[in-house]
C-alpha cells in the first residue's frame, strides 16, 4: 500500500489476468498513472508493488523510453525523501489531441 500525504493512496501487488500475471512495468505505469503529478521513488514504488529495487529500476528504464508523459523528479511524495524519482503527466498538447478526438 502507497501512502502519499497520510492517505492510503494504491497498491499494485501483481494482479492475474486471464493470459497470466500483468508485466511490471504496466503495473507501474498503472499505479503512476493512478497518481498522476505525484512523483514517487524507487523504494516506495518497490514496496507498494512487492518487487525488488532492481525489478522497478528496469520498469522505470523502460517506461521512460517508451512514455514521454513519465518525467523525473526529486522529492518523493510517499516518503518525502530527497531522491531521484518519477512521476507521470499528460502533456497539455496531448489532452488537447484526446479532447479533439472525442469530439
Amino acid at each position: 500500500m502507497l501512502t502519499i500525504a497520510g492517505e492510503r493512496v494504491y497498491s499494485c501487488r501483481r494482479r492475474a489476468t486471464e493470459r497470466g500475471s500483468v508485466s511490471t512495468v504496466e503495473t507501474v505505469r498503472r499505479l503512476l498513472s493512478s497518481v498522476t503529478a505525484d512523483a514517487l521513488c524507487d523504494a516506495c514504488l518497490a514496496a507498494a508493488c512487492a518487487i525488488n529495487v532492481i525489478q522497478i529500476r528496469a520498469a522505470i528504464d523502460n517506461l521512460f523510453k517508451s512514455d514521454r508523459a513519465f518525467h523525473r523528479g526529486s522529492l518523493c511524495a510517499s516518503c518525502r525523501r530527497t531522491v531521484p524519482t518519477i512521476f507521470y503527466r499528460v502533456d497539455a498538447d496531448r489532452r488537447n489531441r484526446r479532447g479533439a478526438a472525442a469530439q
